[in-house]
């Protein structure tokens, strides 16, 4: 199925042609020939760098998760294997049941169970290094305790980064979309103008066969949420309802804090049927959720539905 802003392009194509070819000199208001022709030919660079950005998205995304996953290995495997190396009474014991009774719900909980791997792990090494003769430091397969420090270091990083490009997103998204709506609306204007310039069956009337306008589009309908959940930390899970949204071409979940203007919100594309949001708030900050469906015709929003992280 073609996206929103090819079929606003192969109707631009159709409309400069017959615009070039009949009255090139005819305006429809401000807009002339050229500029409709340059906003139209732009509408795949636009498009590519949208799919472009998701590419970065997702490889920081994998980049991050695949941190995550070596953290989530290594505090199972570390004290599993230090349990096996230790005698019943060895006073270690009680660090791997703290270990092991911190439930990892979230990012957080993750990097906190880490950072007890870690230090186990380090104190580990150091009686290993104090025995005689001393042992040399403790590794999990191909693993030492830097890897797992590095990891989580890491996580900080790695996270404000995947919100630095899903930003670059958002702002590709919307520079496509903008100039999809506005070549829409362009092709049906100039339509209006070229309808009331020339007579029936006149040549400039009859070209107008050349352009598929397709069906008449109507005003979308509201999509709504269903409900919000936290399966980790730092995400929402946005699911949306299974009907909805007809005639929609432009799909987004938008979020802010509560007592926040909607003017500050920020926006995601909308997947159905389940859109997961990333967000960076003080635990216990209440956001708020709405979703938005856009065509050439008008906006409809969805009842707002909020959820305390």
């Amino acid at each position: 199925m073609s996206q929103f802003w090819q079929l606003v392009q192969h109707r631009g194509q159709q409309t400069v042609g017959v615009w070039g070819t009949f009255s090139p000199a005819l305006t429809v208001g401000v807009e002339t020939l050229t500029t409709h022709g340059t906003l139209i030919d732009s509408l795949p660079a636009l498009a590519q760098a949208v799919s472009d950005q998701e590419d970065v998205v997702d490889d920081k995304l994998a980049a991050r998760d695949a941190a995550r996953a070596l953290i989530r290995d290594l505090y199972v495997r570390v004290p599993r294997k230090i349990e096996g190396e230790i005698p019943a009474t060895d006073p270690f014991h009680k660090d791997i049941r703290e270990i092991r009774n911190t439930d990892p719900k979230g990012m957080d909980d993750e990097v906190k169970r880490g950072q007890m791997t870690v230090s186990l792990w380090k104190k580990f090494n150091a009686r290993r290094a104090a025995e005689t003769p001393p042992k040399p430091a403790f590794e999990v397969g191909e693993f030492a305790v830097a890897d797992l420090t590095a990891a989580m270091e890491g996580l900080p990083g790695q996270t404000q980064t995947i919100e630095t490009e899903r930003s670059k997103l958002r702002d590709k998204t919307s520079d496509r979309d903008v100039a999809a709506e506005k070549g829409d609306e362009i092709n049906k204007r100039w339509m209006k103008v070229w309808e009331g310039e020339f007579l029936p069956d006149t040549p400039e009337r009859d070209a107008l066969g050349q352009i598929d306008t397709g069906d008449a589009i109507l005003p979308p309908t509201a999509l709504e949420i269903t409900g919000l959940g936290l399966p980790t930390s730092g995400i929402v899970a946005v699911t949306h309802a299974t009907t909805g949204g007809v005639h929609g071409t432009i799909f987004r979940v938008e979020w802010k804090q509560e007592g926040e203007d909607w003017t500050a919100a920020t926006a995601v594309n909308l997947v159905r049927p389940v859109t997961e949001v990333s967000f960076t708030v003080t635990t216990g900050t209440t956001l708020v959720f709405r979703n938005v469906v856009r065509n050439s015709q008008g906006t409809a929003i969805s009842v707002e539905q909020s959820i305390i992280v």
